[in-house]
């Protein structure tokens, strides 16, 4: 965590407020500022951090790049959504058909995430399908107001994203070499199904269908401490799993069990430092909007220049962002109450001990291991 810490303070240390990084945190803030103006007029919520985090997430240099992710971002949105809205019809009665249906859509999103070109969309496929099952194991009568809402906010956040990416490739164009992300990685291009179980196909996909496996098993540890414990909701601390569990696939396919606890703990520092600068603002604004919006500016400038770093904390920036989004906006104006802060703390606290337990009892192979190798025919 020490390394983590340094690392963010070594953003710190290099901000600036010209220069092509600085560029993109002053989209980020015009694109949230877009996004929940949007999202306020158009949607009856005190949620809009949705249309505030779809706005600082899908943000990248490159304007084509910005709205490929965009799309991806609804679409998967959408199908996860819907996906998780006909499962909560036909098996809402259910605890135990809705754990092995979130269990179902965890394996499928996290293994298509490590395999597929449209892995973005797949993660968003797999989150909201997610969150949408746990909200129906709560409260199942308020699954569709808030699948309506929530993929309206989302679209808002994109929408508005895209319109500023466009506006700075006019104003304010990028430099070529200005791209501060670690490239993407290889994904496949051919169908899934082409050799589907052939031995060739499991000596490829051998370690991402552990991997997915074990978010799987995660989530019905979830389930059981849902119930052990009797917790009014699960739905941070499945959301920490999951989102932790969306590891590039390079790290799986060469069995670095560490990056998924380096994951988890930037997740945990992000948060803890975003929900930090959150009540600080909120003790020192009052009830004074234009010092929210000020507290909020400088908020998501500081997590997108950290995203767009090169220290080793850039997962920890976005987090840091999406804790600042749930701790200031409550409501359209400045908010009130820091139970939103601590709730999803807890969760995230909850998510990363599941996430170091399942780790610990079954971690991913060596690719050399004999656990790897198939028998000959």
């Amino acid at each position: 965590m020490a390394d983590i810490l340094d690392a963010f303070g070594r953003e710190l240390a290099q901000a600036t407020l010209t220069g092509p990084r600085a560029r993109e945190s002053w989209k980020a803030v015009l694109s949230v500022l877009l996004g929940l103006t949007l999202a306020f007029l158009l949607f009856d919520t005190n949620d809009a951090y949705w249309a505030a985090f779809s706005a600082f997430m899908i943000l990248k240099a490159g304007v084509a790049e910005t709205i490929t992710r965009g799309l991806y971002r609804v679409l998967g949105t959408f199908g996860g959504a819907l996906t998780g809205f006909v499962i909560a019809g036909l098996l809402g009665n259910s605890a135990s058909a809705l754990l092995l249906a979130m269990m179902g859509v965890a394996f499928v999103s996290i293994f298509r995430f490590q395999t597929s070109k449209y892995s973005y969309a797949w993660m968003y496929f797999g989150l909201t399908g997610e969150i949408v099952l746990t909200i129906t194991l709560g409260s199942p009568r308020v699954v569709t107001p808030w699948v309506a809402t929530r993929v309206g906010e989302i679209s808002a956040g994109v929408a508005a994203c895209i319109f500023v990416s466009c506006m700075f490739s006019v104003l304010w164009p990028a430099d070529t070499d200005e791209s501060h992300a670690p490239p993407e990685p290889d994904r496949e291009t051919l169908p899934l199904w082409r050799g589907l179980f052939d031995e060739e196909w499991l000596r490829e996909h051998w370690l991402p269908l552990i991997h997915a496996a074990r978010g799987a098993f995660s989530f019905a540890v979830l389930f059981f401490l849902w119930r052990l414990i009797e917790l009014d909701d699960i739905t941070d601390s499945a959301t920490t799993s999951f989102m932790v569990l969306m590891l590039p696939g390079a790290p799986v396919r060469q069995g670095k069990n560490q990056a998924l606890m380096e994951r988890g703990m930037q997740r945990f520092v992000g948060c803890s430092l975003g929900g930090l600068f959150g009540i600080a603002a909120l003790l020192s604004m009052g009830d004074h909007f234009r010092v929210w919006v000020l507290m909020l500016c400088i908020g998501v400038w500081i997590a997108a220049w950290v995203q767009n770093g090169k220290e080793g904390a850039s997962y920890a920036g976005s987090q840091f962002a999406l804790v600042l989004f749930v701790t200031l906006i409550q409501s359209n104006g400045p908010p009130s109450d820091l139970l939103p802060t601590w709730e999803r703390f807890r969760g995230i606290l909850i998510g990363m001990f599941v996430l170091g337990l399942v780790s610990a009892v079954w971690p991913l192979p060596a690719p050399e291991s004999p656990g790897r190798k198939l028998p000959s025919h």
